[in-house]
C-alpha cells in the first residue's frame, strides 16, 4: 500500500478562496482539503492510500496524478510516476497420475506406459509467464 500526500501551496500574491485539493487515485485518510481560504505562501492538503495491483506490476509503474483548484485559479495539476517492480517466481510439481499396466501385475513394471502430469504454478508476482 502507498500513501500519497498532495499539497496545494498558494504561490500568489493574494489569499485564495475554496481550494480543493484532488486526487481520483486514491482512498483519502486525511488532509485540510477542502480549505475555505488559503493565506499567501500557505497550504492545503490532501493524504490518502493506494494499493498496488497486479496491473500496476505488469505496467511496471503507477501514474498519479494530484490536482488543486480555487476560486482564483484555474486547475493545477502534478504527476509522479512511481515504479513497480515484480518479484518473479515459480513452482513445478511432477505426479504420476497413470499406470497403463500391461502386464496386470498391479505395479510398475518393465512395458508399462507410465503418465506423468507437470504442473506449473506462476508463485510471483509479476508479468505473466508465456509457456514455451
Amino acid at each position: 500500500m502507498l500513501t500519497y500526500t498532495i499539497t496545494v501551496t498558494n504561490t500568489g500574491n493574494v489569499p485564495l478562496t475554496n481550494v480543493v485539493v484532488s486526487d481520483p487515485l486514491i482512498t483519502p485518510t486525511g488532509g485540510t482539503t477542502p480549505c475555505a481560504s488559503v493565506a499567501v505562501g500557505g497550504t492545503c492538503t490532501l493524504t490518502g492510500t493506494y494499493t498496488v495491483t497486479a496491473a500496476n506490476v505488469t505496467a511496471g509503474s503507477i501514474s498519479n496524478t494530484g490536482t488543486g483548484d480555487s476560486n482564483e485559479t484555474g486547475p493545477d495539476t502534478d504527476t509522479l510516476v512511481t515504479p513497480v517492480v515484480g518479484s518473479p517466481a515459480l513452482n513445478t510439481a511432477k505426479a504420476l497420475t497413470g499406470n497403463a499396466d500391461g502386464d496386470t501385475s498391479g505395479t510398475v513394471t518393465q512395458g508399462d506406459v507410465l503418465t506423468y502430469t507437470i504442473t506449473v504454478t506462476n508463485t510471483g508476482t509479476g508479468t505473466p509467464a508465456t509457456c514455451r
